[in-house]
């Protein structure tokens, strides 16, 4: 059954009927946008009866009445001159005519896609000889909206190779050019425009696209636009980010970017976010995070890996995320870049995708203060269904009946049946983890500056509490500043952006989940009158125990990030991109005398403290070249440069025990025993780039790189790999012949490229042998010394793996790309694995550095569907899907069946298979799972079973995912709904449980449900109970390793809801304000699902990420 949850709206959940929502979900929302063609609101014409108005009015009216902009030269019309305006339900384009007319000063009118541009119509005059020739020389100038000039403008003849470009001053010149041609005007981010070749063509006009095609789109080392981009890049831009109520970047991205699989680990703050573009190339788990740069500089992995965190007891249970470090509220822009053309130029730091993350920037114009303040609250979005007393304690009792034993002959604990009350009733699922998170936000941001210089300084203040009892926070504090400079003959340009924040996570070092669904319902009360823990006189665990110990972890993050950049000669450009990042993360674990059962506190030794520090700098340095040119009529654009990166990361964990008092635990030097563990690695990164891009016409771009890296974590002799791609784009959509045979076709792009990413993601020293103090003294010479021990097996031998992609794309934009759709498919081959390949324990170590000729490949589908829906005066509605199908296989493997993965793996099977038994149901008669062995023997003993009976593959990855957003916009209020959805097979919820159905612990109500009654039952779902842990039951449940286990999981979420109004502006200027905005945003807030389990997005035993509800408001003076 599928199963809708929403918070406090409808309960714990109600049933909806199971449908085939999985496979027709994608059709159906193709359809339901597809069906909006037909909805589309021109409403190009316009009412207005009014006396005495200015032209600017008239033309402000039109684009509130039918959507459409004007732009023109303020210059263009007097603001003391009035008009009688009297149109009804006049065409747009007549009334702008009528009020040019009464102006004079010889104007046109044209419309381009949405947009109504007015300009001079060039001077006619008396034909000269020269101008009564057949070749001409054709001046003009070329300005934007504001009327500023624009150089790098191109200037095409059409149908020839012939082109200009204009300089600074939006200048240019053709000589012999043949009279009344067609001269293309182009600029990225722009509407193009076509004007007929005349001597003077004066002062043209480029509009400012609101297509999407011509936004500008950062790519590596460098912008595009999506239009020309011959790499496969997604962007989710900072509008969408402050959207949503998140301390964590990475958990704005969720399916809004095709390709990328973002999955929330745990909804503790600042718990670890897993991110995977394209699928999983390598055979090593820790080899598959992507590239992250903050502004050009090399950032830590997702996943930190440190000396303290890898022993160490992080917030909750989990890993955490080194991006809890940044602020969302800083940050411009956040691209992916997925293909080899995008990614290549980065070389082996690439091999897995690139996330670019770009910081805010000042900006020209007045000053401005801009304030945002927001406070919410979260809670769990769903309750599991467990036993109340009543049926827990019927369970317990049905145990000892199917083992023939009672409360007196058992062996096993039953305390909970008779010591404590039976009579008691206790929801631990409120007591432990019901309580409400709550949320504070403050973003204030100065900025300003003119034409030449600005500035921007920012501060941020977060607050994130806990749903656990008590008194648990993740704070934040952080700073930013940015100054950009540009010469005023734009030849010298500088830029510094800094960001600094500190965090405070005092979380609970253990996650409540799994105790708040086990506990028995008739648990005694965890706290004693007198504050102290109970601990009743048993074996029992009480689960507030965890939170008596101490987790204290203080983080900061500077980043930093300088550019400067002098355009040596004409279109020659020189620049130094350098960086300075560091990362710092202190941490204190208490395990006092208040957190433990007297019954077993052995004294001050028993008291443990562990101290932890970790840090970790980078230096990243990229001297550039850059060069702009004509070459046969078109533009070459070339980059050449090299990087300079090095890495150091330091961890010291501090051990200590024997304190006198709990009160002196935080002072280290109070200990009667310590021991400390210290690492230090040092990485450096050395590589050569160089990129061509040709751009012929605007329709035919190519795209081509190659770098040449080295690395330190190989040997010599192997620390150099070369890498590069190509890529190209044609845009078909130019061409005469698709114009007129597909009028509705506004644009068609295909796109292509091939190359090679590779990857050094091995740790540090692999090729060395290494030794550490040993733990003990050895005799020596009759006396005990100090003595050092290997820490490794080394391999001189391994080196660089390499991963070719290939991708192919179709572009296509309809009805003036109101409608835009993206085909994209890949293929990526990863090879010659890097891996810690495992070996037998008697070797002294678990694994060793190694090259597997093993072939990974990734395929995949990605579909990107952005529409328009309608466009009225007072109402728009547009909106964003995407769904990616990927596919991942082990495509070669030599003698996989004689390694020691030959357990892990299947030939031409996925990485993420699960090898499970097969399993023939319940046995009627016994009550027992019957599993077949290779031989396709019913056994009913899975003790007798072995690895080679695993005949089964589960695959454990995506199916699909995605996600669709839909915005509506009335007047000044705007609503967004974002849904993520995704299918996959996982563990069922009962599997991931730690107690055997019958023992002491409690169950989920549909394990119960479905249990083996009697003999002859037919119908039974799971096993008969059992309390003994040696019964053929408990054996059966304990392998948790057969097919039976897993189950096809499909969700679709309300991920994301933004309601805001905008005050009217005349109101926010009396207050003394730019600006007044009001805002709602809901995180998580529903979900539709057939998972029984808390987080159908992840299976494991982890708080699920909290339903979130936030208000705020947004403040410019």
């Amino acid at each position: 059954m599928y199963r809708f949850y929403m918070k406090d709206v409808l309960g714990a959940g109600h049933v909806f009927p199971r449908c085939s929502l999985a496979m027709k979900l994608t059709a159906i929302l193709l359809f339901v946008v597809a069906m909006q063609v037909q909805a589309i609101g021109w409403a190009q014409h316009v009412t207005l009866r009014k006396n005495k108005v200015t032209i600017k009015h008239v033309f402000k009216e039109i684009k509130r009445q039918t959507g459409y902009d004007v732009f023109y030269i303020p210059e263009f019309f007097d603001d003391t001159k009035y008009i009688n305006a009297d149109f009804k339900n006049t065409p747009a384009r007549i009334a702008i005519e009528s009020c040019i007319s009464s102006a004079g000063g010889n104007l046109t009118v044209t419309l381009h896609e949405r947009t109504f541009v007015i300009q001079r119509s060039p001077i006619k005059m008396r034909p000269t000889a020269e101008q009564q020739s057949n070749q001409i020389t054709v001046r003009g100038k070329i300005v934007n909206d504001k009327g500023e000039a624009l150089g790098g403008v191109l200037v095409t003849i059409k149908g020839s190779n012939r082109s200009t470009a204009t300089a600074n001053d939006g200048v240019f010149t053709l000589n012999n050019v043949d009279r009344n041609v067609t001269l293309a005007i182009t600029l990225i981010g722009h509407l193009p425009r076509e004007v007929k070749a005349v001597e003077d063509i004066g002062t043209v006009v480029l509009v400012p696209s609101n297509s999407t095609l011509d936004e500008v789109q950062i790519i590596a080392y460098g912008t595009t636009t999506k239009r020309l981009n011959t790499g496969s890049v997604g962007s989710v831009k900072a509008e969408t980010i402050e959207k949503q109520p998140v301390g964590n970047v990475l958990t704005a991205l969720t399916g809004r970017v095709p390709g990328l699989d973002i999955t929330q680990q745990t909804g503790v703050p600042g718990g670890a976010v897993r991110v995977r573009i394209r699928g999983q190339n390598s055979l090593s788990a820790s080899a598959n995070d992507p590239l992250f740069l903050i502004d050009g500089v090399p950032f830590l992995n997702n996943a930190t890996t440190t000396t303290s965190q890898s022993t160490y007891r992080p917030p909750a249970g989990g890993n955490s995320s080194p991006f809890n470090s940044l602020n969302p509220a800083d940050i411009e822009s956040v691209e992916v870049l997925k293909d080899a053309d995008a990614t290549a130029i980065y070389g082996s730091r690439g091999a897995n995708g690139v996330v670019l993350i770009t910081t805010k920037k000042g900006k020209a114009g007045q000053s401005r203060l801009d304030l945002n303040m927001s406070t919410g609250f979260g809670k769990l979005a769903r309750k599991m269904d467990v036993l109340n007393r009543r049926d827990y304690l019927d369970m317990r009792y049905e145990a000892l009946r199917n083992d023939n034993m009672t409360t007196e002959t058992t062996s096993s604990a039953v305390y909970d049946l008779t010591v404590w009350d039976t009579t008691r009733s206790t929801d631990w699922q409120d007591e432990l983890i019901g309580n409400t998170a709550e949320y504070t936000n403050l973003q204030a941001t100065l900025s300003g500056g003119d034409k030449n210089t600005n500035y921007a300084i920012a501060g941020n203040y977060w607050k994130e509490t806990t749903v656990f009892p008590g008194d648990f926070a993740d704070t934040k504090g952080s700073a930013r500043v940015s100054l950009q400079h540009r010469s005023s003959d734009n030849r010298l340009s500088a830029q510094f952006t800094g960001n600094f924040l500190r965090e405070n996570n005092n979380l609970p070092a253990n996650d409540l989940l799994n105790a708040a669904t086990t506990l028995p319902p008739v648990a005694p009360p965890l706290l004693l009158p007198d504050g102290n823990l109970n601990f009743d006189g048993t074996n029992f665990f009480n689960p507030l125990a965890s939170l008596r110990n101490t987790y204290d972890a203080k983080g900061t993050n500077l980043n930093t990030n300088g550019l400067i950049s002098y355009e040596i000669l004409k279109g020659l450009v020189v620049k130094a991109n350098m960086g300075y990042s560091n990362f710092r993360f202190k941490t204190l674990f208490l395990n006092p005398e208040s957190a433990q059962n007297p019954a077993y506190f052995a004294g001050p030794s028993s008291r443990l403290a562990e101290f932890g520090d970790h840090t970790t700098e980078t230096w990243n340095v990229e001297p550039q070249l850059g060069y702009k040119t004509r070459l046969f009529g078109n533009q070459i654009d070339v980059l050449l440069g090299t990087t300079f990166q090095n890495t150091v990361q330091e961890g010291l964990l501090n051990y200590t025990s024997g304190y006198v008092d709990d009160v002196l635990m935080r002072d280290r030097s109070l200990a009667t025993s310590t021991s400390a563990n210290t690492s230090y690695s040092e990485y450096r990164y050395n590589a050569l780039f160089l990129r061509v891009n040709y751009n012929i016409k605007n329709k035919y771009i190519a795209n081509v790189t190659a770098r040449r890296d080295g690395s330190s974590r190989f040997g010599s002799g192997k620390q150099f790999g070369n890498f590069g791609a190509i890529g190209a784009a044609w845009l078909f959509s130019e061409e005469a012949g698709v114009k007129d045979a597909l009028p509705f076709l506004s644009f068609g792009k295909l796109r292509a490229s091939y190359g090679i990413t590779g990857s050094d993601a091995v740790g540090n020293y692999g090729y060395l042998s290494l030794y550490r103090a040993a733990s003990t003294n050895f005799p020596y010479y009759g006396a005990n010394g100090a003595g050092l021990r290997p820490s490794n097996l080394y391999n001189t031998e391994f080196q660089w793996e390499s991963n070719r992609k290939m991708d192919l794309a179709l572009e296509f934009g309809f009805l003036d790309n109101r409608f835009l759709l993206n085909v994209n498919y890949y293929r990526n081959r990863s090879s010659n694995q890097l891996v810690g390949y495992p070996i037998s324990a008697v070797a002294g170590f678990t694994s060793i550095p190694f090259n597997l000729p093993a072939t990974v490949q990734n395929t995949g589908l990605e579909l990107e569907l952005n529409s328009t829906n309608i466009t009225k005066a007072n109402f728009s509605w547009s909106s964003s899907f995407n769904v990616t199908v990927p596919r991942n296989k082990l495509i070669d493997y030599p003698s996989l069946a004689s390694s020691s993965n030959a357990n892990m793996y299947i030939l031409h099977e996925p990485l993420t298979i699960a090898k499970v038994f097969p399993t023939l149901g319940i046995d009627p008669q016994t009550g027992v799972m019957v599993y077949q062995n290779r031989f396709g023997d019913p056994i009913t003993n899975i003790m007798s079973l072995t690895a080679l009976d695993q005949t089964q593959a589960v695959n454990t990855g995506r199916d699909f995912f995605g996600g669709f957003l839909n915005t509506f916009t009335y007047k000044r209020l705007q609503l967004d709904l974002f849904l993520h959805f995704s299918q996959q097979y996982g563990l069922r919820y009962n599997v991931n449980g730690v107690y055997l159905p019958g023992s002491l612990g409690n169950i989920p109500q549909h394990v119960y449900d479905g249990r083996w009654q009697y003999e002859g039952q037919s119908d039974a779902l799971y096993n008969k109970l059992s309390q003994n842990s040696t019964s053929a039951a408990a054996q059966a449940r304990a392998r948790n390793t057969d097919a039976a286990a897993y189950e096809d999981i499909f969700f679709l979420r309300l991920k994301n809801v933004s309601l805001s109004y905008q005050l009217n502006p005349t109101w926010t200027k009396k207050w003394g304000m730019q600006n007044f905005r009001i805002y709602m945003q809901g995180q998580n807030l529903a979900t539709i699902t057939n998972y029984q389990g808390m987080d159908p997005e992840n299976t494991s035993l982890s708080i699920a990420p909290l339903a979130v509800t936030n208000f705020g408001v947004q403040l410019t003076f």
